[in-house]
This record gives C-alpha cells, structure tokens and sequence, in this order.
C-alpha cells in the first residue's frame, strides 16, 4: 500500500527536527544559529561559480537581507571571508576559512544521524537515498527552484583529454577547465544530463 502523503510529509518533518535538536545545542555553544551553519555547509560544497551571495539566496530559500546579514556574521567570526572576483571586480566571492571548515566537521554530519544509519542495512540506505533524491527532485521541480547538482553529473560536463588535469572536464556553459575535484562540487547552473536546453 503506498505511503499517505500526509505520512510522508510528518516523516520527514520529524527527520528535520530530529536533526536540528542536535544541531541547535552544538550551534548554540558558538552562538550561531541554524542559517550559519546551513550557509557554511553550502559553501564548503559549492563550486568557485555558485558562492556568490545571490547563490546562497536561492540555495537556501532565503531572503537576500537575510543571506546578508549571515555573511555578516559569519565573517565577524573569521569562518567566512570575502574575495573580490579576478575577472569582474565588483563580483564578490565567499570562502569558507579553515575555521569555518573545522567547525563544519565537527557539527556535520550528524553523529546521531550516522549511528543510526548504521543500524540499517546498506541496501535500505540505498532505497532510503533514492527516495529521499528523488522527492527533493520533485520538490524542487514544483517550486520550480534550481536542483544546484554536482558538476561531474551535468550536461554541461564534457570530459576532453587534451590539457586537462587527470580526472577533470570541462563545463561549456562558463566556458572553464574542471579539476577532478571540481566535478564534486554543486553548481548553481547544473542540470541533469537528460534535460534538454530550454
């Protein structure tokens, strides 16, 4: 019998909360708030394209003031800083300080989350990813919000041999080399291979 809407929504709510009750004391400790650490997370996965604080915004649902006043401060606390673009000056980029990432580490991911995931079969955690995939795929497809995909999984990603680092691509949207772990990083302009261009 398939799942109730309604049981899937209270499901994953409750994951969320769940999630957060950890969260919020280790955060609270720092003073920091869940949107800290939500914008760290980000950009610590995020590709050199996509952390720009309008691809914060819309990563997060957020609103710009918002997504302002986070960078504000994460910044005062030395677990961000701001680079201004090579190319276009008036650009400003966001990278996270080995600070930051230090304080990521030892908030994400959740202890609790990965002890009991490792009380579930591996072949259920499989169909718990899949499932949970694809309805942040649906959700985001009926909020008609960008997916933010890996770049080595986008149509954009072509692999060529020629003057590339071993494993890398090249994105033909931004017109840009790929290092191998580039292809790990989300991007802002991803889409999937089997989505035509619009």
């Amino acid at each position: 019998m398939p799942m109730s809407t309604e049981n899937l929504y209270n499901l994953a709510e409750r994951l969320g909360e769940l999630l957060r009750v950890e969260r919020r004391g280790m955060l609270r400790a720092k003073q920091l708030e869940p949107v800290h650490l939500a914008t760290l997370r980000y950009l610590c996965a995020c590709n050199r394209f996509s952390n720009s604080a309008s691809a914060i915004t819309e990563y997060l649902g957020q609103t710009k003031g918002t997504t302002s006043q986070t960078l504000k401060v994460l910044e005062k606390k030395s677990l961000l800083k701001r680079v201004a673009d090579v190319k276009d000056r008036r650009v400003v980029h966001f990278l996270v300080t080995s600070k930051g990432r230090q304080l990521v580490s030892e908030v994400a991911p959740s202890l609790a989350l990965m002890d009991a995931c490792a009380r579930i079969e591996p072949s259920d955690q499989v169909g718990a990813e899949q499932v949970l995939a694809h309805l942040i795929t649906a959700l985001l497809q009926t909020n008609n919000m960008r997916a933010f995909g890996a770049c080595g999984r986008c149509r954009h990603n072509q692999r060529r041999r020629t003057g590339l680092t071993e494993g890398g691509s090249y994105c033909n949207l931004v017109k840009q080399q790929l290092s191998a772990s580039e292809n790990q990083l989300i991007c802002r302009e991803y889409q999937r291979v089997d989505v035509a261009a619009g």
